[in-house]
């Protein structure tokens, strides 16, 4: 550990002697080795000699690179090549006299439960359930328009993708 710190120690006073002055390197009355630009008195110092610091040219797309890999937490950037409400259908309706029916999901490759991925169907921007099933049985959902979408989460219940959205027209017998 002492070396590590050692080493941090100079590489900081190596990159400031560039700019400013000169680096010596002595041992204290500890038997600890010090850097520095001011070597006390009555200590036998070396000077140090500093190079250049090697630079290499910035990688094209680097920034994009890192932030996707920073921000992926392991997970490639959509683990699933096909997500999407197979029904019901984009401006379709749904005839539904008691308010119950049943929303599928398709998705390749299947979902991951290994991975602890986990599939939440939301539904008018509220999540309405969650399960490690493509298959969502909704009850007693009010009639009109509403719109939903499926978010995949992994187990920690971060959103790691999400489908498109599917507006639908839920039809209910209305008796006065």
């Amino acid at each position: 550990m002492r070396l590590i710190l050692v080493l941090l120690l100079f590489l900081t006073l190596a990159a400031a002697a560039i700019v400013s002055a000169d680096i010596y390197r002595w041992t204290d009355a500890d038997g600890n080795t010090v850097f520095g630009d001011n070597p006390p008195e009555g200590v036998e110092a070396e000077r140090i000699h500093v190079r250049e610091p090697m630079t290499t040219p910035a990688l094209r797309d680097a920034r994009e690179i890192l932030r996707r890999h920073l921000t992926d937490n392991d997970e490639p950037q959509a683990p699933y090549e096909d997500l999407r409400i197979a029904s019901p259908g984009d401006d379709e309706p749904v005839r539904a006299n008691d308010g119950n029916f049943s929303v599928h999901v398709e998705m390749s490759p299947e979902l991951n439960a290994e991975r602890g991925h986990r599939l939440r169907l939301v539904m008018d921007g509220e999540a309405v359930q969650t399960r490690d099933m493509p298959r969502f049985d909704l009850v007693n959902v009010d009639r009109g328009t509403h719109r939903i979408h499926v978010q995949v989460l992994d187990r920690n219940d971060q959103v790691i993708q999400e489908s498109d959205s599917v507006e639908f027209h839920l039809l209910r017998h209305h008796i006065n």
